[in-house]
């Protein structure tokens, strides 16, 4: 990915419309029951939207989809909670496809791996009572995966972190 600007291979869309259309999304989602009307349910139209994004590909598409949607995880999560882990439910159930997540990616300056949203997307849910245990859930199962990373975030110490009495509920 880091060479794709090298090569000529450029997103169609410029980094500011997708970061606005995610923001978007976002704030109508969060809003939806402020902003429904009795012809359009914001809420359904946010849903419908995450669905196709989230859920819709399968296998080895829908690695290559959240690692694209990477930066925005945590955003989606915000969204529609529900879709999200929804989401990360069917991603986490096959170890091959969530694999291409913790793959390690370099480039001459970072390595990097697409997981760290990922985790960092269900810590933010982690802090509403009613998303923890879905939330310990998903993290469970990608703790039992045995991914071999070489990073300090792994699911398992944010587990820890989601667990250290020292943080406020």
């Amino acid at each position: 990915r880091w060479l794709a600007s090298f090569k000529g291979i450029r997103h169609p869309y410029s980094e500011f419309l997708r970061e606005g259309l995610t923001s978007s999304l976002v704030m109508l989602g969060m809003h939806a029951d402020e902003l429904n009307t009795t012809t359009f349910n914001i809420s359904s139209f946010v849903k419908s939207i995450l669905r196709e994004i989230l859920l819709k590909p399968d296998g080895k598409e829908l690695a290559l989809r959240w690692c694209s949607l990477a930066p925005w995880l945590g955003d989606f999560a915000e969204a529609d909670p529900d879709i999200f882990l929804e989401a990360a439910m069917k991603l986490v159930g096959n170890r091959e496809t969530c694999s291409m997540l913790f793959a390690k990616h370099e480039n001459p300056m970072f390595t990097f791996s697409y997981h760290c949203e990922l985790l960092w997307a269900l810590e933010r849910l982690a802090w509403e009572k009613e998303y923890l245990p879905r939330v310990v859930e998903i993290l469970a199962i990608l703790e039992e995966h045995h991914f071999e990373i070489q990073v300090m975030n792994t699911p398992l110490n944010t587990l820890r972190g989601i667990f250290l009495p020292w943080h406020s509920c």
